[in-house]
């Protein structure tokens, strides 16, 4: 590891110069949200900040909405040319970099020559989503000067390798932003025109389950529909959303896997939704708002913001029982239904496409059985007061609000400031 001098606290409000790696704060992605309100503090403090915007292809973005640089690059949606050429010949102080480890490896050499000449902090922050954690990915931990992760699952995995090097990782949760909020019980009307606009159902009699991820073989979104055909047998008044792609590059074709399990009639997807951009970001909270249960197949997660964005609507949740998902529900299930997976050979899943090593999938008769249960509450009581469910969605209401923006960014500027 090249050794650096680490650049200083900012006790004397030095203005710095920051560089991030990040995706573009102008689309809506997860990285894209986290990203927002740490550059926009930042800004407000007055330090210079130049973002390399990972998917960036608004050229003409909004200056008042953004008002720092973000640069990208047409040719490589990692805008790889733009990143190497300002870090390695712009004067900054701090490097700030939110992706995965396995597209920052690829930067650490690239580091390492940069600061046998230039003295500078780098602040890096990952997803861990694997118990199987590549011995190379140690680099980023061993060169950056303050790593962070998402949850303590993510200090556990790198502790089995290097626990001393574990000592070094920082955790800080991502909370909610605020778009997401819980709908005013007495707001009936309201929630059936949500319905009816985003997911074509009629009234508030029909159970409407949602999956918000993306098409895409980690997200196994198959495996949701195959659990729905079973749950919804000789059920009249169910349905399955799926906010994502109908068919991408690296995904499955939905509605034809809908139509060869028979449940084509019961499944709806957004007609419109652009690649790499995300949803209107204002379209989003209406959708916790209008659904009943909110659930994932995924074989992976590094933190699950369907899973928060849930909690913060009081919307009921049921996650795979894997990596981050058990800390984020709780291991004894307080704050959401937790499905067997990866629990014997047969739940375990090689993509030789993705990655050199397997993830775990879900028991497709425990997914089915947690539907039961939330569907039992529902029938019970539409808001599932008085439920085993309603007191999940309240544990899970009170958790994710006690994590706060305010608070976070202030974690985050004393990290990048050096100030902890």
């Amino acid at each position: 590891m090249t050794k650096s001098k680490k650049t200083q606290p900012t006790k004397n409000n030095k203005k710095l110069k920051i560089l991030a790696y990040c995706d573009s704060p102008t689309i809506e992605t997860g990285f894209a949200q986290l990203a927002k309100p740490i550059l926009k503090a930042l800004h407000d403090e007055g330090h210079e900040v130049i973002v390399v915007g990972v998917n960036h292809k608004n050229l003409f973005y909004d200056k008042n909405e953004y008002p720092y640089m973000i640069v990208g690059d047409t040719k490589s949606n990692l805008s790889v040319e733009p990143f190497m050429h300002f870090l390695l010949h712009w004067d900054y102080d701090v490097l700030f970099t939110s992706h995965d480890f396995g597209v920052l490896k690829n930067y650490v050499s690239t580091i390492q020559e940069r600061r046998k000449s230039h003295d500078f902090r780098w602040v890096a922050y990952m997803p861990m989503d694997s118990d199987f954690f590549s011995p190379e990915n140690l680099t980023i931990i061993e060169e950056s000067d303050a790593p962070y992760v998402y949850t303590k699952y993510g200090v556990e995995v790198i502790a089995k390798l290097n626990p001393k090097l574990a000592e070094k990782v920082g955790v800080m949760y991502l909370p909610n932003t605020g778009d997401f909020k819980p709908i005013d019980s007495k707001a009936k009307f309201y929630r059936e025109k949500i319905r009816q606009d985003l997911f074509k159902v009629q009234s508030n009699e029909t159970f409407v389950v949602m999956n918000l991820n993306r098409n895409h073989s980690r997200k196994d979104p198959f495996k949701t529909l195959q659990a729905f055909a079973g749950f919804a047998q000789n059920k009249k008044n169910v349905l399955l959303y799926l906010h994502m792609q109908e068919d991408r590059a690296g995904g499955a074709k939905l509605n034809m896997l809908a139509n060869a399990l028979g449940i084509a009639d019961k499944v709806r997807m957004p007609t419109q939704f652009e690649e790499g951009m995300g949803f209107p970001r204002s379209e989003v909270p209406k959708l916790y708002q209008g659904a009943d249960v909110v659930v994932s197949t995924t074989k992976a997660e590094g933190w699950g913001y369907s899973a928060t964005e849930a909690m913060a609507s009081k919307t009921a949740i049921i996650m795979p029982n894997h990596t981050s998902l058990t800390e984020m529900l709780g291991a004894e299930e307080e704050r959401g239904y937790l499905v067997a997976a990866g629990m014997d050979a047969d739940h375990w899943v090689l993509d030789y496409s993705e990655s050199s090593y397997p993830h775990p999938i879900v028991h497709l008769e425990d997914m089915i059985a947690n539907m039961e249960m939330v569907y039992a509450d529902w029938q019970k009581a539409k808001d599932y007061k008085g439920t085993k469910t309603g007191k999940k969605i309240e544990a899970a209401y009170k958790w994710v609000n006690d994590i706060t923006w305010d608070r976070t960014t202030e974690e985050w500027l004393k990290a990048i400031k050096n100030e902890n």
